[in-house]
């Protein structure tokens, strides 16, 4: 609604209100609109002047009795004005045909009869078709942004039959906004325009913003084409374990040996604590694995399942080697408070097993020094801690898994996996270029809590929790340089270091050139 200037209207009103009519100067021009966006008759305007404060009201009749209002009750002041209308009501254009244009205004303060006016309207060729968002999807309809890699993001798509103005936005289950989405990666050549479309939703994580809480979201797209009609799609949304993956380095940083010869293992010791609010997703390999500086994390895991046990606040881990297809033997003890079987050196090298189509069966029993443990959970992962299942105890402490899968060795490598966080180590003078080739999981696996995504359960370390982390290089080839520093950092993989350099240290490594 457009107010006229006060400079217009000052010899009307210099004699007060009181006198002037409630409902005067009425005008419908043009009595017919041909909304076809030619720039010629697209538009009425509907100008009236209001002599006191009162509500006003203007509705169109169609010839059949339907009736849609331009304007309902709303409280004007005293003046003249002008309200547009090119045929749109509430998102659609009104179909063509005449229509009777009426006016009602009632006091404010009722100390006089309310006020009519009547005229004629009529549309003819206005676009009735309003855009379609053809094809609106969300996919999947629930994610958790939290920068672990796994359903970290949203893909949002349609296609417009015609070109629209479009906006996206997320609300809540009751209607309140909450943020638009904007980062649209594949579309038709010019946002707008016919074809496909495409957006990239990740909650504003990847900017290292909070995502909204968790809960239950509607995503709303809206297209509004040149006449004014609209469409509106919504589709449900819900966010899960959202929250930005924080850790850090504490403490120091303890280091076996500043002197050492060719052959000779540098080890740490590390502590890391979960800063955030979100769980963060880790992999191996385990604390204490011990890798040859000429190695890498991009080598072959051993053959092997990772096994976890817990009930209550006791739990216990292992690692079986799959040796068979059939496993049997492979028990925990929650009360042992250590692991068995680690990737060190007393595993040896990888088993070697053949694959089969069945795949492997592997059971045990879980005790709890030496008794049965009923309903202790139990989860076997692949060697790097990815990919679990989970079974359950029975009364004697049994559990089993059917048709466990043992990747083939090219798919079966503790390589950067984006979005996991692990503790890396780099010295200066590498004959390597990747940078902190030799990582570690955060923790053992018996400290590690386990969350889902994907249809799977993966290792993670809970928000608050604080693990001590070792490791080891061996130094098989000397380094480039006689002396040289050593220093960690966490790497959240694919994203940035989340933190260090830290614990720096510089060693000498004794050898003949």
């Amino acid at each position: 609604m457009r107010r006229l200037p006060a400079a217009l209207l000052a010899g009307a009103l210099v004699a007060g209100c009181g006198s002037a009519p409630l409902l005067a100067d009425v005008r419908v021009e043009p009595a017919l609109i041909t909304p076809d966006r030619d720039g010629d008759a697209d538009v009425a305007v509907v100008a009236y002047t209001i002599g006191r404060p009162a509500r006003l009201t203007i509705a169109l009749e169609a010839a059949g009795g339907a009736v849609h209002l331009l304007r309902d009750g709303a409280v004007r002041s005293p003046g003249a004005y002008v309200a547009p209308f090119g045929g749109v009501v509430d998102g659609r254009m009104l179909p063509d045909g005449a229509y009777t244009v009426s006016l009602s205004a009632v006091p404010l303060d009722g100390a006089a009869d309310p006020a009519r006016a009547v005229h004629t309207l009529t549309i003819r060729g206005g676009d009735t078709r309003p855009p379609e968002l053809v094809g609106f999807t969300v996919r999947p309809h629930a994610f958790t942004p939290n920068q672990d890699g796994l359903d970290d993001r949203v893909q949002i798509s349609y296609r417009l039959d015609e070109p629209a103005e479009v906006r996206l936005w997320l609300e809540t289950a009751d209607g309140r906004y909450v943020t638009d989405i904007l980062e649209e990666t594949v579309s038709a050549s010019r946002p707008g325009e016919i074809g496909p479309h495409q957006y990239d939703f990740d909650a504003g994580v990847e900017a290292d913003a909070p995502p909204p809480d968790d809960g239950d979201y509607v995503v709303v797209g809206e297209a509004r084409d040149a006449a004014g009609n609209v469409t509106t799609r919504r589709l449900p949304l819900a966010i899960r374990d959202g929250g930005q993956a924080l850790a850090s380095l504490v403490g120091d940083v303890t280091w076996s040996d500043t002197t050492l010869p060719v052959g000779a293992t540098l080890t740490f010791t590390a502590t890391v604590r979960n800063t955030g609010d979100t769980p963060i997703r880790t992999r191996g390999p385990e604390a204490g694995f011990v890798y040859d500086n000429d190695a890498s994390f991009n080598q072959t895991a051993p053959a092997a399942f990772v096994l976890l046990a817990r009930s209550g606040d006791r739990s216990a881990s292992r690692l079986v080697p799959a040796t068979e297809p059939t496993i049997t033997g492979a028990d925990l003890d929650l009360a042992a408070a250590g692991v068995e079987g680690t990737f060190g050196a007393s595993l040896g090298p990888p088993a070697a097993l053949t694959p089969t189509a069945g795949g492997v069966r592997l059971c045990g029993v879980v005790r709890d020094g030496g008794a049965p443990a009923p309903g202790a959970e139990v989860f076997a992962f692949e060697p790097d801690g990815d990919n679990g299942v989970a079974a359950t105890a029975d009364a004697q402490g049994r559990y089993c898994f059917e048709r466990l899968v043992v990747p083939p060795a090219h798919e079966r490598t503790f390589a950067r996996s984006s979005g996991a966080v692990r503790l890396g180590l780099e010295y200066d003078d590498m004959e390597t270029d990747l940078a902190y080739p030799f990582r570690w999981q955060l923790g053992r696996t018996a400290e590690l809590g386990v969350c889902p995504a994907d249809d799977r359960l993966y290792l993670c370390l809970p928000p608050g929790a604080t693990v001590r982390i070792t490791g080891g290089v061996r130094f098989v080839e000397p380094p480039l340089s006689r002396t040289t520093v050593v220093h960690l950092a966490l790497q959240h993989e694919d994203v940035r270091i989340m933190h260090g350099p830290y614990g720096e240290q510089a060693i000498t490594v004794e050898f003949d050139r």
